[in-house]
């Protein structure tokens, strides 16, 4: 593989044997040149090793032994690649034939960002948007950009965002190492979302590439969401991951003055995991924040210490929102749970605006 683009890709695969030849294919008709081809295997229990080693003889394999989630396999593939810029994928990403080139072109035209993403559609509907980037409200939730719409042409070819999900990205991996890379405490959900904030409260910049696709195909079985199905151990990671960002990464006042108004996310919240049967996976989720306190105390003091270096001081108020929230399409099936969702944003979003001003 050339050296044309100064760019490697990096494919983080868990018993993806299903993904593999289709992401196989997808990655060939690329246009462009990789440094390198690597797979990090986060300890499949699959044939996936078996398959790569007959069918995918350029890539370069790496191992765990054992499986902490996406967030330490993708960080084990930002310090294994040999180029500054590393495109980072998930195994059942389908990315177009022009994506590496339409990513490279978008973070010239941007600046140089530290994370550029491509727009993921749906692989059984391709014209239907998944992720498209996001900004975070102040209880902690990423409000996704344009989820579930139809693609539309007319739209630009960028546009910054605060939040980026991991499917498919071109980043820098010099900043995102430098401010810790993925936390492997929060195993699966808001690891993106988390170091996404504290790229962002240090003052680096992420944008989507909106002519960049890339198809999103089934996800992890009994985690990712694609139906009406919401697991136990969906609702213990939300419950635990979403509070685990905030309690990181917010200053202490913002701490104080938002809590009052995350009071009627956190009752809905636990109102869903009722309604789906696993009111204990809620509060299994915030007993386990319990034992993370010495790691969410040292993590702010080394976000605070990379912003005296940075010379860059946080402030929570220009990263947060109280736009209304984003819900699964299985969540808004009948006119009364559309009303009470419209509720809890407009409920939310009135505290806001009355502590806003007093954040830091």
């Amino acid at each position: 593989m050339g050296n044309q683009a100064g760019v490697s890709l990096g494919i983080v695969n868990y018993n993806g044997v299903s993904h593999l030849p289709p992401l196989r294919e997808a990655v060939r008709a690329l246009e462009g040149e990789f440094d390198e081809l690597l797979i990090l295997d986060n300890a499949s229990t699959d044939a996936s090793l078996a398959w790569i080693d007959e069918n995918w003889p350029e890539a370069r394999v790496l191992r765990l032994e054992k499986n902490q989630g996406p967030g330490p396999a993708r960080n084990a593939l930002l310090e294994a690649s040999p180029s500054p810029l590393l495109l980072l994928m998930d195994n059942d990403a389908r990315p177009e034939p022009g994506v590496l080139r339409e990513l490279l072109e978008v973070r010239r035209l941007s600046g140089n960002p530290a994370v550029v993403q491509s727009r993921v559609v749906f692989a059984d509907e391709p014209q239907k948007i998944h992720y498209d980037g996001a900004h975070l409200h102040y209880v902690g939730l990423p409000l996704l950009r344009n989820f579930h719409q139809r693609l539309r042409p007319e739209e630009e070819r960028f546009v910054e965002v605060d939040s980026f999900q991991a499917v498919c990205l071109l980043v820098d991996s010099k900043p995102l190492l430098e401010v810790g890379g993925f936390d492997p405490h929060f195993f699966f959900y808001f690891e993106d979302s988390d170091l996404s904030h504290r790229l962002r409260l240090l003052g680096e910049r992420i944008v989507v590439a909106q002519k960049a696709l890339t198809r999103h195909g089934d996800g992890t079985a009994g985690l990712s969401q694609r139906g009406s199905s919401y697991s136990k151990k969906r609702i213990y990671l939300h419950s635990r991951n979403r509070s685990l960002l905030v309690l990181k990464t917010y200053r202490l006042r913002s701490l104080f003055l938002l809590a009052p108004g995350a009071l009627p996310f956190e009752f809905a919240g636990f109102a869903l995991a009722c309604q789906k049967g696993h009111p204990w996976a809620w509060f299994k989720g915030r007993l386990a924040l319990v034992p993370l306190l010495p790691s969410i105390l040292r993590a702010r003091k080394e976000l605070a210490r990379l912003s005296r270096a940075r010379k860059h001081p946080l402030r929570d108020r220009p990263l947060l929102r109280a736009d209304p929230f984003t819900f699964l399409p299985s969540l808004q099936t009948s006119a009364l749970a559309r009303g009470l969702q419209k509720t809890l944003s407009q409920l939310c979003a009135l505290w806001w605006r009355l502590v806003s001003p007093l954040l830091p």
